[in-house]
């Protein structure tokens, strides 16, 4: 049984909804860290490190102990992919990590769009 994200505190799988609300609480949550990391409340290694984690837990889980890909999850890949890629020290200096992580943000706000092209898609 996979650990943490969608496990219960009593170590029981959660239901198909429960697991759908623990992945919007993941969305939720990375859109706080972004936003802290424009304010200058989050580290590059925090962003990284949610990055990681998150891959980790998608890699090692089953597939069916996962909840069903949702749409939603295109602009929550897309950024995760984001922070794996840009979220380092020469590319922050570049501006490419702001300017990257703005576009994701304004994906996974639903202000704009996501391009079909950038459409992120779970790890395998």
């Amino acid at each position: 049984m996979g650990s943490g994200w969608f496990v219960s505190a009593q170590n029981r799988p959660f239901s198909f909804l429960d697991g759908i609300t623990m992945y919007l609480l993941k969305k939720n949550e990375l859109i706080k860290l972004i936003k802290k990391y424009f304010f200058k409340e989050a580290t590059l290694k925090e962003l990284q490190i949610f990055a990681t984690e998150i891959i980790d837990y998608f890699t090692d889980t089953q597939n069916d102990q996962l909840p069903p890909y949702q749409d939603f999850e295109d602009e929550f890949w897309h950024a995760i992919w984001q922070l794996q890629h840009v979220a380092d020290s020469e590319h922050e200096k570049e501006g490419v990590t702001a300017n990257e992580l703005s576009k994701a943000l304004d994906y996974l706000l639903g202000t704009v769009c996501i391009p079909k092209e950038y459409i992120g898609k779970r790890p395998k």
